[in-house]
């Protein structure tokens, strides 16, 4: 599982430490990269959830509004999307599916063709249901939808990085050192050398700057030619 502590060990190494001078204590070199580096990494490979909803909850209703709903993540963090609305099993049983799976292999043509026939018809009828995410926490459902009901949605990682996917790891470390570079590149700017016991050492922040972003970009369009995994896992 990956850990702040584990970020920040591949960034100082990367830079050279403890042989190099690096300017951020590990508490603001992780508060810099909780900043810039958690929620655009989450943008391209989200913490994808599933919790339920329940419409006629006079809690859930946003007062004064039509068809629109409070939705919070039971952890609170921060929801970025709303990918799928899952209604009760009651709506596909009016459509004509089938209440139960097939018993038998001569009954399975007939099951499969009678699943496909309620799923299709579904999006001509008032079970069609559309969605409407406004950030941070609201959501518009049409039509009037007053049951209850499951949402697929997107959120941020954990704080302490605990649910970043295992085959994301590295790439979620490399993009904290792209963006630690830029970050440090262009504090060394400013300077020219730092004084050390041994004479004026360059600090070299225009070439560390120049680094940091290129590999930023090549990271960014790795990201953008990618899909993220679609793990469910439910709450509630």
């Amino acid at each position: 599982m990956l850990s702040w502590s584990e970020v920040i060990r591949h960034v100082k190494r990367a830079i050279g430490f403890p042989h190099a001078f690096i300017e951020y204590s590990d508490d603001e070199i992780q508060d810099m990269l909780y900043d810039s580096c958690l929620r655009k990494f989450s943008s391209y490979f989200p913490d994808k959830r599933v919790m339920g909803l329940d419409c006629s909850d006079a809690h859930v209703i946003v007062p004064n509004a039509d068809n629109l709903y409070y939705v919070n993540d039971p952890a609170g963090r921060e929801i970025l999307s709303i990918d799928t609305l899952i209604p009760e099993a009651g709506t596909m049983y009016i459509l004509g599916h089938p209440w139960m799976g097939s018993f038998t292999w001569d009954d399975t043509p007939a099951f499969a063709l009678q699943a496909w026939k309620a799923n299709n018809l579904k999006q001509f009828s008032i079970f069609n249901y559309t969605i409407q995410f406004f950030p941070p926490n609201q959501l518009r459902i049409i039509p009037r939808y007053n049951g209850q009901c499951a949402l697929e949605y997107s959120r941020v990682h954990a704080d302490d990085l605990s649910t970043v996917q295992p085959d994301l790891i590295e790439y979620f470390k490399d993009f904290a050192l792209a963006i630690f570079k830029m970050r440090l590149g262009s504090l060394r700017k400013n300077y020219n050398t730092v004084q050390t016991p041994f004479g004026e050492i360059p600090l070299n922040g225009d070439a560390l700057y120049s680094e940091g972003e290129a590999s930023y970009n090549d990271i960014i369009n790795k990201f953008e030619g990618g899909s993220p995994p679609f793990v469910y896992f439910e709450i509630g």
